[in-house]
């Protein structure tokens, strides 16, 4: 019985042991189940109870007192523990701060260090140029005493050169001295001789004086008969005056006739690039330019070299170089197109388009039509733009000579070059074009 008893107070032990057990293993991992453990006691202290209910004594209940006590020690252990918990996570923070800390560190360390290594590329680099630059700085000095060398062998000559200059100056201050006294000597001379030329002279003025009045005497007679001219009837000096307005008109349109030349060709169909004489039917001849394709260039304008604001008066003789930019002139284009039917080629170039335009027959008046642009044909292109549509029937104008029917603006005007302009002011010589070329042939069927 008494085994018994003890056997059973061992197996209590025993039980409490192996509570102990897992408890120490459960802290030393850092996983209790306290809950757990305490079921396990309580179920173990119940079994006890219900096998010692005959058989209470002193060392049982010493024994359960002993359980109790450890209850109460595992409950200071946990309150412990979890103190330590938050001690830990609070910790765990801290080493997670100082991590993220550590790796801002890390990568601000990576980023200085690869400045430090492009600012150690930048010295290499500056180390190599100021190595060019010492080397052309000793080039560079060397030239300079070399420069320098030269610059002395130089002051040094044009001393020389100096001295010499120094002694022919004196040289000719001698030879200055000598001429001034030579020219005061014939001064002396001069003044001698013009005492007794004085006297001839007063005697050949008083001679003079008597002449003069004797010319004003036949002044006052020529005064006199002049003022009778000035009677004569306005109808006398009208006519004078038109005579006179036809022998101008006269010289203007004979003004290239000479004596004929024979064999020239009357146009430039058959005749090579450049410039050629031709003669019209009319017997006139004068140079112009073929382009050898048989047309006669009358316009030419590329880059600018020739100013086309010109006067009515030039526009009709031409103006220009043939060899570059010119205007054949309105007379030679009227001479030209009016004896026959002449076929027109106008080329525009503007900034960045091309144009270019052919009439069938292109004629314009004479001097007395203003050089009116009486017709141009039929339009053998349909290209971009018309550029005589709107002229036809125009008289030609210049800055000058305003043309423009009532217009009272000169399209002329502020550089634009002379044209058969209309109200619309829409050609322009020198403002938008950048290039034109005009030129004429005889048309053929």
């Amino acid at each position: 019985m008494k085994i018994q008893k003890y056997s059973k107070l061992f197996a209590v032990a025993l039980t409490i042991v192996q509570i102990w057990t897992v408890k120490s293993h459960s802290i030393n991992e850092g996983k209790i189940n306290y809950d757990e453990v305490i079921s396990t006691m309580e179920n173990q202290l119940s079994q006890c109870r219900a096998q010692s209910k005959t058989q209470k004594n002193s060392e049982l209940w010493t024994i359960l007192s002993d359980i109790q006590q450890i209850k109460s020690n595992i409950c200071d252990i946990d309150s412990k523990l979890k103190g330590k918990d938050e001690i830990i996570a609070y910790q765990e923070v801290q080493l997670e701060d100082k991590t993220k800390l550590l790796d801002f560190q890390i990568k601000e360390t990576s980023k200085l260090r690869q400045e430090a290594s492009d600012y150690k590329d930048q010295i290499q680099n500056l180390q190599s140029i100021i190595t060019t630059y010492n080397t052309t700085n000793n080039k560079n000095n060397a030239e300079l005493s070399k420069l320098a060398l030269e610059y002395n062998r130089f002051n040094k000559d044009r001393g020389n050169e100096i001295i010499e200059l120094r002694n022919e100056l004196k040289q000719h201050e001698l030879s200055h001295t000598s001429c001034i006294k030579l020219l005061d000597d014939n001064f002396k001379k001069c003044e001698s001789e013009n005492k007794t030329t004085i006297a001839e002279y007063e005697k050949k003025f008083l001679k003079l004086r008597a002449e003069a009045d004797a010319v004003m005497e036949k002044r006052n007679i020529a005064e006199s008969h002049a003022k009778e001219c000035n009677s004569l009837s306005d109808e006398i000096r009208n006519k004078i005056n038109s005579k006179t307005d036809e022998l101008k008109k006269c010289i203007i349109k004979n003004e290239w006739l000479s004596t004929p030349t024979l064999n020239l060709s009357s146009s430039c169909l058959n005749l090579s690039a450049g410039v050629h004489e031709i003669q019209i039917e009319n017997g006139k001849h004068f140079n112009v330019v073929c382009d050898g394709d048989g047309w006669i260039i009358i316009a030419k304008r590329f880059d600018g070299s020739q100013d086309f604001n010109k006067t009515w008066k030039e526009y009709m003789d031409g103006f220009g170089n043939l060899q570059s930019e010119f205007f054949i002139g309105l007379e030679k284009i009227h001479l030209i197109t009016t004896l026959r039917r002449y076929k027109l080629h106008i080329f525009q170039e503007y900034d960045q388009l091309t144009d270019s335009t052919d009439y069938d027959d292109f004629r314009i008046g004479d001097a007395e039509s203003q050089y009116e642009l009486e017709e141009i044909g039929n339009r053998e292109n349909d290209n971009y733009y018309d550029v005589l549509y709107y002229y036809k029937n125009q008289k030609f104008t210049t800055f000058d000579k305003n043309n423009i029917g009532n217009s009272g603006f000169n399209c002329a005007s502020e550089g634009r070059g002379g044209w058969w302009y209309a109200e619309n002011c829409q050609f322009r010589w020198n403002l938008y074009i950048k290039s034109i070329l005009m030129k004429i042939r005889p048309y053929f069927n």
